[in-house]
């Protein structure tokens, strides 16, 4: 009798303590998933940001006028800008142009609302060649929208008062749990113009 009490006593402390450890391992497992996921949207709105600040530097760059270097194409329901065309000249003078396309990329819940995801497909045009898809942004846009800004960083819509170009974007976590703090990472960028 005395060594089936022991051999129960054992079993049930056996079973607390891999219990406790179970519990320890699925929260750490959630944890990592979270960080994981923050990190990732993170990365993608720096590296997006770098290849949107050294992409709009070249606007109307060896241009003798840049009134025409650029042009947009806004939603105006929502914070997106479905088109952006800009171009510049080479030191040779082949004119370059260069074209960013808002494209659906599927659907994700962001705190129990659906959202819709976007991606920046980018396309070039070298002389009079045709358009070459030359990347794209991650597929997980919550927004991509373009202004022109005068020297008082306000909206305008006259190419003439055009000092800077902004950007701003979001990026949406790849992956979304109750543990994900970062959901979205907002990112804007501000290009001057020559």
């Amino acid at each position: 009798m005395p060594f089936i009490y022991d051999t129960l006593v054992a079993t049930l402390i056996s079973m607390t303590v891999l219990l406790i450890l179970s519990s320890i391992q699925t929260e750490a497992t959630q944890s990592n998933t979270a960080r994981t996921s923050r990190n990732v949207a993170k990365t993608q709105a720096q590296d997006f940001s770098t290849w949107l600040e050294e992409d709009l530097g070249e606007i109307g760059k060896n241009m003798s006028s840049n009134a025409a270097a650029f042009q947009t194409h806004q939603d105006s329901t929502k914070w997106h800008t479905t088109e952006f065309t800009f171009k510049y000249e080479t030191v040779s003078g082949t004119l370059v142009r260069t074209r960013y396309e808002l494209e659906k990329a599927g659907t994700r819940t962001v705190d129990g609302t659906t959202e819709t995801l976007y991606e920046v497909v980018r396309s070039r045009k070298v002389g009079s060649g045709s358009w070459q898809q030359k990347g794209q942004s991650p597929a997980n846009l919550g927004y991509f929208e373009v202004n022109k800004l005068d020297k008082n960083a306000t909206p305008v819509s006259n190419p003439s008062e055009v000092e800077s170009i902004r950007v701003r974007f979001s990026v949406i976590a790849p992956f979304q749990s109750e543990e994900t703090f970062l959901r979205r990472v907002r990112r804007s960028a501000v290009i001057p113009y020559e």
